[in-house]
């Protein structure tokens, strides 16, 4: 018997813009949840697929690749019941050189497993759709959400995806084992397409609040950080560097325990517009970019070892490094790449905290949660699993 319970639920979303209905059609992402040997292996995948079926309407909207390849998985995994990551990692490779997928289109893949006897997680990802785990503690009355693995984005053009799943195309797989977190009341393992990130009317961006976004930036990439001091601030502590524009190092901020409780002060007495200025944490690009092209000399000249440095910023620092660069293009692009990752995990744990008031099954309480939003700017699809000690 399994140690935990576990629920599952999926939605696949489509643009539903009221105010402008010819951006409404047909999407091709899609969403799946299912089990196999004998409710072992629990799985959850999205599909944010671009189908040349949709382009050409001369071709049967039924044949687009997500969806094909959805269901194509699921029928692998139930009959062959592999037990090893690899072995799903490799039939997909395979599928790139099958017939049926010629001219239907490409696909990004965000898939999560989990072992319900042993708590192993892995999964694989291909493109921009990430995978996230993310735990709840009564105790600290917070989510705690972490990308499992790196977007597969231009690093100074985000927007620019490298990799899709298409067929004939030699396919790169992003692939991942952990396990479910310890000291949890909840776990929740989430797969989504990048919906999240194209949110822009009011009633939405509110799961991605900017403070909080700023808030992880600051702790995530505390080296890279820059932050903006009020002038008394300024006065009162000359040894602390400032920018031509106005900025100064987060770590040299965040270290000086004197400016700390000046700032605590200074902060509650503050009117709204200092505060907002206070609360603005920028990435230095140009030391992003001097980080990109220099890595290992970048590190030595702060007299620190490569994995000494990575292991004090998020991981999405290192996963930048494997990125592809546009040299056409300048390192301000760093920013926005860096932050696609706070990004999934604020709107991922407001999504959740959002839920965990809500009464009803799981995939109840997910329906509820995307019936609450507004258009979101594009179509969306997300699947999760739900665990807790049984």
């Amino acid at each position: 018997m399994s140690p935990w319970r576990y629920e599952t639920a999926y939605l696949a979303r489509q643009i539903n813009d009221i105010r402008d209905p010819s951006r409404n059609h047909s999407i091709d992402d899609v969403a799946t949840c299912f089990t196999y040997d004998r409710g072992r292996y629990v799985v959850v995948a999205v599909f944010d697929g671009v189908s040349e079926a949709f382009m050409d309407k001369k071709i049967d909207l039924a044949d687009k690749v997500s969806s094909m390849l959805a269901w194509q998985l699921e029928r692998f995994c139930n009959t062959e019941k592999p037990n090893n990551i690899h072995k799903i990692a490799r039939w997909v490779i395979d599928k790139t050189n099958d017939d049926d997928f010629m001219n239907k289109g490409a696909t990004t893949i965000a898939m999560v497993r989990f072992d319900s006897q042993t708590g192993a997680v892995d999964g694989m990802t291909v493109g921009d759709s990430p995978a996230l785990m993310a735990r709840w503690r009564n105790s600290r009355g917070e989510w705690e959400v972490q990308t499992l693995t790196g977007l597969h984005m231009v690093a100074n053009n985000p927007g620019i995806i490298t990799r899709r799943w298409e067929y004939g195309v030699e396919l790169k797989l992003s692939m991942f084992q952990t396990s479910i977190p310890d000291e949890f009341d909840i776990a929740s393992l989430v797969v989504m397409t990048d919906g999240y990130g194209k949110m822009t009317d009011e009633d939405t961006m509110k799961y991605m609040d900017d403070d909080a976004q700023d808030r992880l930036v600051a702790e995530y990439f505390s080296h890279f950080a820059r932050v903006y001091l009020p002038e008394e601030a300024i006065r009162r502590f000359p040894d602390i560097p400032v920018a031509g524009d106005g900025s100064s190092p987060y770590e040299a901020v965040s270290s000086n325990t004197l400016l700390q409780r000046f700032l605590a002060e200074f902060y509650s007495l503050a009117d709204d517009e200092t505060r907002a200025q206070m609360a603005v944490v920028d990435l230095d690009y140009e030391a992003l970019g001097e980080f990109y092209d220099d890595p290992e000399g970048y590190v030595q000249q702060l007299g620190l070892s490569m994995d000494e440095f990575l292991d004090a910023h998020h991981p999405a620092l290192g996963w930048m490094l494997a990125a592809p660069i546009d040299r056409s293009k300048d390192s301000s692009g760093f920013d926005d790449y860096l932050r696609e990752y706070m990004k999934a995990e604020l709107f991922t744990a407001s999504m959740l905290d959002e839920m965990l008031d809500m009464e009803g099954t799981l995939q109840k309480r997910l329906n509820t949660f995307f019936s609450q939003l507004g258009p979101i700017g594009d179509d969306f699809s997300v699947a999760m699993i739900e665990i807790t000690e049984d």
